[in-house]
């Protein structure tokens, strides 16, 4: 059924040839909502948004048919195009529209094979759209890895960009493309994690790759160290340091060279260190311990995301814990304290205390 549906657009969007636009060169132009994913993998939206100022009796369009192009730089980021209708027109100016069309037009209909073609076409029975700024379609894009996409424009078929009032008068508007790099979110601070020994270390990133003592696949800059005494017991420790780590979930195996004790420890550049495991008694050198440390997209105490703590950050907190303002995103921006549950007060005197008082950082 979906096949069908192009045919019925070029026919319901048939008029007399095209017309002159009633008002100011009406245009339509493409944004993106986040150009950075979870390192695991996620989508992108692109929003498609037009704007007319069409205003008095049959001037109101009706009737759009937009014709994209799509490429994709990467063939590892193995993009997947979200089609389905539902998606594509949800909370837009024309979800409610009579008839709704989101169907690729090449290689089959196959939304993972790129570059491809995508038609898009509304066509309202009642009243459509006049003056205003509005979104028309939400392109979302699913990639495993960092790439560049491009939304153009072009002629598909017999279908080329048009709006068409309920006249009918057809008449092409302005385009503007789009070429965005899109990439997997990484905190722009370095992570330190920090082992006194006797042991060695693995740690796994949210994307599978990882780095030990004689091995590194993980992220370009990231070294290991067991050079260093970092606690002063005159015994070497392992520190690793990864830059600019992706946001996520990192895996770390802690392997036993001896029995004795040993310590972990993981910090955030301009945050305290928060202690994995405190003098663990190695009774056996073939047990292996596990531990998992979450990279958020910025530091705690960072509640608004502009790599500075300070007073603004103190203002979101209270605005959010005692005058229903929006939370943090995610919430343990704002638990600074790495306690339990939501932000709540003593987050805000922990804020207060560092940001006026020199006291302690928030924990990584």
């Amino acid at each position: 059924m979906k096949k069908i549906y192009p045919f019925i657009f070029l026919c319901l969007l048939v008029s007399s040839g095209p017309a002159q636009d009633p008002g100011n060169p009406d245009s339509i132009w493409v944004e993106i909502d986040n150009p950075t994913v979870p390192a695991e993998g996620g989508d992108v939206i692109f929003r498609i948004k037009f704007y007319t100022d069409n205003s008095g009796v049959g001037n109101d369009i009706t009737g759009f048919g937009i014709p994209i192009y799509i490429t994709n730089s990467n063939p590892s980021a193995s993009p997947i195009l979200d089609n389905t209708v539902a998606t594509t027109f949800s909370n837009t100016a024309v979800s409610g529209f009579t008839f709704l069309t989101a169907s690729v037009t090449t290689n089959d209909g196959d939304s993972s094979f790129f570059p491809l073609q995508y038609l898009l076409g509304a066509i309202a029975l009642g009243v459509g759209a006049t003056s205003g700024n509005y979104t028309f379609a939400n392109v979302k894009i699913h990639i495993s890895d960092t790439t560049t996409l491009c939304i153009d424009s072009l002629t598909s078929g017999e279908q080329s960009l048009n709006f068409v009032t309920s006249t009918p008068a057809e008449y092409i508007p302005n385009w503007n493309a789009l070429c965005r790099a899109v990439g997997l979110q990484q905190n722009p601070n370095e992570l330190k994690i920090t082992a006194e020994s006797p042991v060695n270390l693995v740690v796994i990133d949210p994307k599978q790759d990882s780095i030990g003592i004689d091995f590194n696949t993980i992220l370009e800059g990231s070294s290991y160290d067991t050079t260093q005494d970092v606690n002063s017991d005159g015994e070497k420790d392992d520190v690793i340091k990864i830059p600019l780590p992706y946001v996520g979930d990192y895996q770390i195996r802690v392997i036993p060279v001896d029995t004795g004790h040993f310590s972990l420890g993981i910090r955030i550049d301009g945050n305290d260190q928060v202690i994995l495991a405190n003098n663990v008694v190695i009774a056996d050198t073939d047990t292996t311990f596990g531990y998992q440390a979450e990279v958020l997209p910025s530091v705690r105490g960072d509640v608004n995301k502009d790599n500075k703590k300070n007073l603004t950050d103190i203002i979101y907190l209270v605005n959010y814990v005692f005058k229903g303002g929006p939370a943090p995103d995610p919430a343990e921006l704002g638990n600074v304290n790495c306690s339990s549950g939501a932000p709540n007060l003593s987050d805000i005197v922990y804020m207060v205390n560092y940001v006026f008082k020199a006291a302690k950082a928030p924990c990584s």
